[in-house]
């Protein structure tokens, strides 16, 4: 039978919280990653090209797991900034649309009232960057995140990371946390895989958001009398600025947001 593992599936969306809500808090990498070089300076601009203002952005975020699917809107200008548009292709009855406030309640305090920041730089440690591909456009690395990017210790110190940017911006453009091999989770669940994509998306000069985030978590818990299968996906779309700077003074409009999304 088939258990749903809160911790990982906490870990999981903190994770995408963590990177514009998306999806899931960054584990640090694991100790096998040996130390090669220090954050490159493309990493840092790319880091510094990335501010925090997902919150002034309004999307739709439709949400695919175990348990079945659902849409969700965010609108910071509206009164309620988060509102449940459906549940397994339907409209929401009562009971999910009280469960679905008590739920959005818990997430504002969490977040101030904001989705999350796309905080990369506090994500990653100085050392222990390694470069894995390069080409023209795009350069990958494999890094270890800060010590501090997440409240599952237990988890981190298995888990690596690889971030693509592009050069030309540059900015993330994708963004991998995986385990290689199996580990505990405080003892009681065994996870054989660990895999989290993040793909972010450039909207204009100054906002840059996910457009796609899965989660896959293999594993067993109980002494093995429980397995674990979870597999989350989220896709953003919609996007429409509701702050207060001028689209034409960052040169960029909710038109050519909407064009970049693809990109």
């Amino acid at each position: 039978m088939q258990s749903r593992p809160s911790s990982v599936s906490r870990a999981a969306t903190t994770v995408s919280g963590r990177l514009g809500k998306v999806v899931l808090s960054v584990l640090a990498v694991a100790a096998a990653v040996p130390a090669a070089a220090e954050a490159p300076p493309v990493a840092r601009e790319a880091f510094a090209n990335m501010p925090r203002v997902t919150g002034e952005w309004a999307f739709t975020r439709s949400r695919e797991d175990n348990d079945g699917s659902r849409v969700e809107r965010f609108d910071p200008s509206a009164e309620a900034k988060w509102q449940l548009l459906s549940v397994d292709g339907r409209e929401p009855t009562e009971d999910e649309l009280r469960d679905y406030a008590e739920e959005i309640e818990r997430r504002l305090a969490r977040e101030g009232g904001r989705p999350g920041d796309n905080d990369f730089d506090g994500l990653a440690a100085e050392d222990g960057w390694e470069l894995l591909e390069e080409d023209e456009e795009r350069i990958t690395w494999r890094f270890r995140p800060a010590a501090g990017a997440t409240d599952r210790e237990d988890m981190a110190k298995h888990l690596q990371g690889e971030m693509t940017i592009l050069k030309s911006v540059p900015y993330v453009e994708s963004f991998r946390l995986y385990s290689d091999e199996p580990f505990r989770a405080k003892v009681i669940a065994k996870i054989e895989r660990f895999d989290t994509r993040i793909e972010m998306i450039r909207l204009d000069r100054q906002a840059y958001m996910p457009a796609r985030v899965t989660t896959e978590v293999r594993g067993s818990a109980a002494f093995g009398l429980k397995s674990i299968a979870r597999d989350i996906l989220l896709t953003y779309s919609d996007f429409r600025y509701a702050g207060s700077r001028s689209a034409d003074k960052n040169g960029s409009s909710a038109a050519a947001a909407a064009s970049n999304a693809g990109r």
